[in-house]
C-alpha cells in the first residue's frame, strides 16, 4: 500500500520548511505533556493546515482532542487519517472506540475489523494497538449486544407478565361485578315474591 508523504517525509527536506514544523510538533507535545491541552489542540491544527496529509499528525490531534473532551472533533481527525491512509489500523482502532462510546456497536465492530486488517498489513506500526487487543474490543461489543438482547427478552418478558396480570384482574373486576349484579337481582326477586305471598295470604285470611 504507498504511503501518503507526511511531516516524516516533509523533514527530510532541506528548504527549512522542516524545521518549522518540527519545532511546533514539539510545543504542541510539550502543551500536551504539561497538561494545557487547548494550546495543544490548537498547535495541533496549525499543523494540520501546514501538513494535510500527514496521517501521525491527524491521529496525534484526533488523541488530543479527545483529552479535551471533544469526541466529534476527534472522530472527524480519525476519520480524515484513514481517508488518507485507509489500512491504517490506530485510527480505524480509535473509530471504533468511538462510535462503541457513542452506542453504535454495529460501526464499531466494522471499525475495528478494519483495524485488525490494517494490522496484519502494517503489523509494524503502531505497537500499542495489538490484534488481541481489537479482538478483545470486539468480544465486549459482542458481550453488550447479547446483554442488550437478554435485556429486551426481560423487559419483553416483564411487560407481558404485567399485561397478563392486568387482563386477569380487569377478569376478576368483571366477575365480581356480574355475581353482585346477579345477587342483587336475586334479592330483588325475593323480595318482590315475598311481598306477592304476603298480599295474598292477607286477602285470604281476611276473607
Amino acid at each position: 500500500v504507498e504511503r501518503s508523504r507526511g511531516l516524516g517525509d516533509v523533514y527530510k527536506r532541506q528548504d527549512g520548511a522542516d524545521s518549522v514544523g518540527e519545532a511546533l510538533r514539539e510545543r504542541a507535545q510539550k502543551a500536551a505533556e504539561e497538561g494545557d491541552i487547548g494550546k495543544a489542540v490548537g498547535l495541533y491544527q496549525q499543523l494540520t493546515q501546514m501538513y494535510p496529509g500527514d496521517v501521525k499528525i491527524l491521529c496525534e490531534l484526533g488523541d488530543i482532542k479527545n483529552r479535551a473532551g471533544d469526541s466529534k472533533g476527534a472522530l472527524d481527525a480519525f476519520e480524515r487519517a484513514v481517508d488518507i491512509e485507509y489500512d491504517n489500523a490506530y485510527a480505524w482502532y480509535q473509530i471504533g472506540l468511538a462510535y462503541e462510546h457513542a452506542g453504535h456497536r454495529e460501526r464499531a465492530e466494522k471499525a475495528y475489523k478494519k483495524a485488525i486488517a490494517g494490522k496484519q498489513a502494517n503489523p509494524g506500526e503502531y505497537p500499542e494497538v495489538t490484534i488481541s487487543k481489537i479482538k478483545g474490543q470486539i468480544r465486549n461489543i459482542e458481550w453488550a449486544a447479547r446483554q442488550a438482547e437478554e435485556e429486551s427478552q426481560r423487559r419483553i418478558t416483564e411487560m407481558r407478565r404485567r399485561r397478563e396480570l392486568e387482563l386477569r384482574e380487569a377478569e376478576e373486576r368483571r366477575n365480581r361485578i356480574i355475581k353482585i349484579a346477579i345477587t342483587v337481582v336475586l334479592v330483588i326477586l325475593l323480595i318482590v315474591i315475598a311481598l306477592g305471598a304476603a298480599e295474598y295470604f292477607f286477602h285470604i285470611f281476611q276473607y
